[in-house]
């Protein structure tokens, strides 16, 4: 992205100007009027849009010759309907103006698009797949998408197989069998995917488009298979066995949601395999439990980084989990864990002292 040098917006004096601005950018933005307020905004925006080049035009007979009202904006591009126009400046509606309309409708998975939908949070609707003949007609299927659509779900034709559109498809775990697939990716609060079921057509497309505006879709979740054998002191929880395992029972579940390749999950996991064995044994009623979650996903569960640590009491599954945010050692994890318990825990400590003692713990 390159930086601007001189003022965020430049001033055009003449036609030709505007004309020249047109023709070397494929996008520009340009505020016909001498409005203060307006133009207060307008710098505010250009400033933060390093990208795109701004210009101001006073001059009401050039505004004239391209049918711009007074104190309005104009989006020139060379794509798609080739300009659109906005006569509210403020900064707010102007930025959503241009986030709007400076991409393709159509667009596909670079950095700029990336960056709209999971960091603006903008909503869209992907036809994934390889090209070949069958690319060709999936993008008039997808433009005429775009024309009803009219911004609401930015459209993304995503070929897997290089590129941005390939780390995408590894993400969200898309496999190469699901080709070519339609699906919404909704990142308004978390990552939330739909996939559309049967042959890929308008009709098909508009009535999926239709169940997510209406909010009846179920979201499609990632799930690893169950294990066969599920024996270690740390017992191993999937997407399809979390309600069972975690919810569906009086038992305080300690749960780790974990990544593979996480640098601090590695040296936490040791800690809480020691503190799974001191406790394992002895607590029926417990269970220290880990989930990988690069693999794995659960509707109720928002993962914020890696580790992700959650206790869930035995009474209290109604209710929202605890978090846990104490150091990852043994001995905290333990005395969390104790602290926090509807049924009783006892640790390898208590057990020694109890039997010199004489007494026997209750569990």
């Amino acid at each position: 992205m390159r930086k601007k040098s001189g003022p965020p917006a430049r001033k055009l004096s003449t036609a030709s100007e505007v004309e020249d601005l047109q023709k070397g950018n494929d996008v520009c933005i340009v505020y016909f009027g001498k409005n203060e307020d307006d133009l207060k905004d307008f710098n505010k925006v250009a400033e933060k849009n390093d990208d795109l080049p701004f210009a101001i035009v006073e001059d009401a007979e050039v505004a004239k010759k391209f049918n711009a009202k007074e104190r309005s904006v104009v989006l020139f591009k060379k794509f798609d309907e080739k300009r659109n126009d906005l006569e509210t400046v403020k900064e707010k509606e102007l930025s959503e103006f241009i986030k709007k309309y400076s991409m393709k409708k159509v667009g596909t998975f670079d950095q700029k698009t990336v960056e709209l939908i999971f960091g603006s949070n903008q909503p869209a609707i992907v036809y994934f797949g390889t090209t070949g003949d069958k690319w060709t007609e999936a993008e008039k299927l997808m433009e005429k998408v775009a024309e009803k659509l009219g911004g609401k779900l930015k459209v993304i034709m995503s070929e897997i197989k290089s590129g941005m559109g390939k780390r995408i498809a590894e993400y969200i775990g898309l496999k190469d069998e699901e080709l070519p697939s339609v699906r919404i990716l909704d990142t308004r609060k978390d990552l939330k995917k739909y996939i559309m079921e049967g042959e890929i057509t308008e009709k098909n497309i508009d009535d999926f488009i239709a169940k997510w505006e209406k909010g009846s879709l179920k979201p499609h979740l990632k799930t690893q298979e169950e294990p066969k054998e599920n024996n270690g002191d740390i017992f191993v929880v999937v997407g399809k066995t979390f309600q069972k395992e975690v919810i569906d029972n009086d038992k305080d579940v300690f749960i780790v949601f974990y990544a593979p390749w996480c640098g601090h999950c590695k040296q936490l996991l040791p800690k809480y395999e020691e503190a799974a064995k001191k406790l394992k044994a002895k607590n029926p009623k417990l269970v220290l439990a880990k989930m990988d979650a690069t693999e794995n996903e659960v509707e109720s569960v928002h993962i914020t980084g890696f580790p992700t640590i959650k206790f869930y009491p035995g009474n209290k599954k109604d209710k929202a989990p605890m978090d846990y945010n104490g150091a990852r050692t043994t001995e905290d994890i333990i005395k969390f864990i104790k602290a926090n318990s509807f049924n009783k825990v006892v640790d390898d400590e208590e057990k020694k002292e109890d039997k010199k003692d004489g007494k026997t713990s209750d569990l």
